[in-house]
């Protein structure tokens, strides 16, 4: 992010928080905040194993997601075949 600290997204914070809060612009542009502009940001070092182990860890959520949707919608079409047939469930 760039910008003055103390702003929205670099831009005056009166004209932003009455769009936010009430649905609609005052009248005018937003304009730039006065004073001195800072760059904050992070940094993140990574190396082929840590990229190999996050990927890991999500395709194995992928996966699990995939399996509970898939036995969601088995249950869901065995319920519905046994209400068609006026079989009890239980």
């Amino acid at each position: 992010m760039t910008g003055n600290y103390n702003s929205v997204i670099g831009m005056d914070i009166a004209k932003p928080i009455h769009f936010f809060r009430k649905g609609y612009r005052s009248e005018g542009r937003f304009l730039p905040k006065d004073g001195e502009g800072k760059i904050c940001g992070a940094f993140i070092k990574s190396d082929d194993e840590m990229y190999y182990l996050m990927r890991g860890i999500v395709y194995s959520f992928l996966f699990c997601i995939c399996i509970c949707v898939g036995l969601i919608i088995l249950i869901t079409l065995a319920i519905e075949n046994e209400i068609k047939d006026g079989s009890n469930i239980l």
